[in-house]
């Protein structure tokens, strides 16, 4: 057993109260006088006292890491004079993080989250938590977005969405856009500022003016060496509004029409036609009844733009043409007559020169005057009184009848006969005078 001694100084005394002790070195007392001390020396045994200090606390920052990222959670412990203690790390999901007990050395395994706990081995039982966030590293990737189809002159607006790699963040980011029109290469669009987003190039505006299929293209280059390139298609058209029937409004039996379909805008997209006979004015008249009558046929054209009317050998009043495309639709009502009444010229006499030629017909006019002359035009003959003054075509070219030619100065009378196929007929006569050139006299 290991003993100590120390040496004691008291001051006899009278009385109960214990005599005051003091351990060497004390200082000699002056008073009461040092003859009246006494000295005493005792021995124990040796004591080893060993002072205990522990953590108060830990604190760990929630953190947000990638899949395939390691790395050490480092708790921030109080006093920070115990940061090398021991530890033990647990994780609430461990196919999400995985979590070395003793270093606190994480992985993350999966897209998802896990609560990571750290405990002081020390005998405080002090904890602490954080929140560990796993992610799906980012590739690079480049898009496009806006709509894809559009008309000419819309501004369709394109927005650029592009995702660095999150491993590599990169600087010097730009945006360079193109567009070129794939159906005909012509320069007929062009990607222009978003005026709502100006300066800021992800943020643009497309245009066309022409119909067709346009590739958009757009670069992205940066501190990474390898640019990336995204493209969009968007075909612009250019459809069709509206639709209008021209052509006339009546017929002779046996005769025909020419009907045109006025397209709006004139410049739209080509679409096919299709005419038909509809409902008309006449209850008995349908599409059905119309050809198998014998009424009138139509005939259209390959694209539609036009369509042949053959009259019939019946007369009738009423009937509507329509031409279509998808929902839109137009019609015209065409009445065929059983004769034609008259005809008469809007001059009664005109002058033309030695050599010149001049188109009857430009003043003919047939009654009723619904009717054209260019429908009837395969239906008259034409006969001139004296063809050695003036002349006048009734060949068998159709477009050519009725043109009078000046032969030499004189007055003669032209005659145009109409014959229908039921047997009518009508006469019309002019006077042509013919003159000699101007300057010159030598008929």
């Amino acid at each position: 057993m290991n003993m100590s001694s120390a040496t004691l100084y008291h001051f006899p005394f009278a009385g109960s109260l214990p005599a005051e002790i003091y351990p060497l070195p004390v200082p000699i007392p002056t008073d009461p006088s040092s003859t009246n001390l006494a000295r005493t020396t005792i021995s124990f045994e040796t004591l080893t006292f060993t002072a205990e200090y522990k953590i108060n606390a830990l604190q760990l920052d929630d953190k947000t890491i990638y899949v395939g990222d390691e790395i050490r959670l480092i708790p921030i412990v109080t006093p920070s004079d115990l940061s090398n203690s021991a530890f033990l790390w647990t994780t609430s999901n461990a196919s999400v993080v995985q979590i070395d007990s003793n270093s606190g050395d994480i992985i993350g395994l999966a897209k998802g989250s896990a609560q990571v706990t750290v405990k002081a081995l020390d005998g405080s039982e002090v904890t602490g938590t954080a929140f560990i966030t796993v992610e799906e590293r980012n590739s690079r990737s480049l898009s496009i977005k806006g709509y894809e189809t559009g008309k000419i002159y819309e501004s369709i607006t394109l927005s650029a969405s592009y995702v660095q790699d999150s491993k590599e963040p990169e600087t010097n980011i730009t945006y360079i856009w193109s567009v070129k029109n794939i159906t005909s290469g012509a320069s007929t669009a062009v990607i222009n500022t978003n005026p709502e987003y100006p300066g800021d190039d992800t943020e643009k505006i497309f245009s066309a003016t022409q119909s067709g299929t346009y590739l958009v293209s757009l670069t992205v280059n940066s501190s990474n060496p390898v640019p990336i390139t995204q493209e969009k298609t968007i075909t612009v058209t250019n459809p069709l509004t509206s639709l209008s029937i021209t052509g006339p409004t009546t017929v002779l039996i046996g005769g025909q029409i020419d009907l045109s379909a006025s397209r709006n805008p004139t410049d739209a997209d080509p679409a096919t036609l299709r005419w038909r006979f509809v409902k008309s004015t006449d209850k008995n008249i349908t599409d059905d009844t119309i050809t198998n009558d014998h009424i009138a046929t139509l005939t259209p054209s390959s694209d539609g733009s036009t369509a042949k009317l053959t009259a019939g050998d019946t007369a009738k009043e009423g009937l509507l043409i329509e031409v279509s495309f998808k929902d839109m639709t137009s019609t015209h009502e065409v009445n065929i007559v059983d004769a034609l009444k008259g005809l008469r010229f809007k001059e009664q006499s005109i002058t033309i020169e030695v050599g010149h030629t001049f188109p009857l017909t430009n003043i003919l006019w047939a009654f009723p005057t619904s009717i054209s002359i260019e429908q009837i035009k395969g239906n008259l003959s034409w006969v001139s009184d004296n063809s050695g003054i003036a002349s006048v075509d009734n060949g068998t070219n159709i477009d050519s009848r009725g043109i009078v030619t000046g032969v030499k100065k004189g007055s003669t009378t032209i005659t145009v006969t109409y014959t229908g196929s039921t047997g009518t007929t009508a006469e019309a006569d002019i006077t042509v005078k013919v003159v000699a050139p101007q300057n010159d006299d030598r008929y």
